[in-house]
């Protein structure tokens, strides 16, 4: 039995359809159904329960809003993690975790591999190599997969919001230099199914690095293709974007050691953006009926 651990997230949605559509029984839990910055709520949450593998989704993922919370950032995002590894301990079960591509500074020029030293920029990035840490010295057995750029049909995102930008706005602009890997959370789902045997530290995004910027037209030109009506007529690059968190100029993440293991290639974030769209767009037409 897998519990999912948060029930709101653009990953945890991922899952959670992915289960459902293999009619595979889950246990999801939202922050009110079980807090993980208390022990004992973690622990009154598995309690009586079959549970295998823990897959953790959630996390305090606002960059921006982290550096004003800096407590509740670390609360949820290393604190929480220690509890889960206690829980995943005391029961037997195998713990799932995901981190981020801001653990790193940016100031490299190559792909980040996983022995690449991390040196967060902003609060969220330390929360999380604080959450990393923490798992490698109390729990080494658990599995933790650094994501990055994060998109799905549904829930916040890069994705999503160009995409309402672009029906909102006649001009969009967007920062050009900051690079990285676009990530499907779908995608993830089908990678951490073949990982479950594993352990330690991932790197995990669709192939292809690219910038904010030219994303952001690959994205409108998809939208585009499709038939989507758009507002948008012209897409601007800017080398500023105000922010509360600095940002890594450069975060792709190198995906060489998973695939070694995974018994497909990594796709391109090209590809999957084309099923994410399509996806969203039958979707919203078959609702609009």
């Amino acid at each position: 039995m897998f519990w999912i651990v948060g029930k709101y997230g653009v990953l945890s949605g991922a899952f959670q359809r992915r289960f459902l559509a293999r009619d595979r029984a889950f246990y999801v839990s939202s922050r009110q159904e079980c807090d993980i910055q208390d022990l004992a709520s973690v622990k009154a949450f598995i309690q009586g329960k079959s549970i295998q593998y823990i897959i953790n989704c959630s996390g305090y993922t606002a960059v921006d809003a982290a550096e004003k919370h800096k407590e509740e950032a670390y609360a949820i995002n290393a604190q929480g993690i220690k509890h889960l590894a206690v829980a995943a301990q005391e029961i037997g079960a195998k713990l799932i975790h995901f981190s981020t591509d801001y653990v790193f500074n940016g100031k490299q020029k190559a792909p980040y591999i996983e022995t690449d030293s991390p040196a967060p920029l902003n609060v969220y990035g330390a929360s999380k190599w604080a959450g990393e840490k923490i798992l490698t010295s109390e729990y080494p057995e658990a599995l933790v997969i650094r994501i990055s750029w994060l998109f799905s049909e549904e829930g916040p995102s890069f994705m999503q919001a160009m995409w309402r930008a672009f029906l909102e706005k006649e001009e969009v602009h967007v920062v050009s230099t900051q690079v990285g890997k676009p990530t499907y959370a779908e995608d993830v789902v089908l990678a951490v199914q073949e990982m479950l045997p594993y352990e330690g530290l991932y790197h995990f995004a669709n192939r292809d690095e690219v910038s904010r910027y030219t994303y952001a037209q690959e994205i409108f030109t998809e939208l585009k293709r499709q038939g989507a009506t758009l507002k948008c007529e012209r897409i601007l690059p800017t080398e500023h974007v105000s922010q509360g968190a600095v940002r890594p100029a450069y975060s792709a993440l190198s995906t060489e050691k998973i695939e070694k293991i995974l018994s497909q290639p990594i796709r391109s974030h090209k590809a999957a953006l084309r099923e994410c769209i399509t996806y969203r767009l039958k979707k919203e037409n078959i609702g609009a009926r």
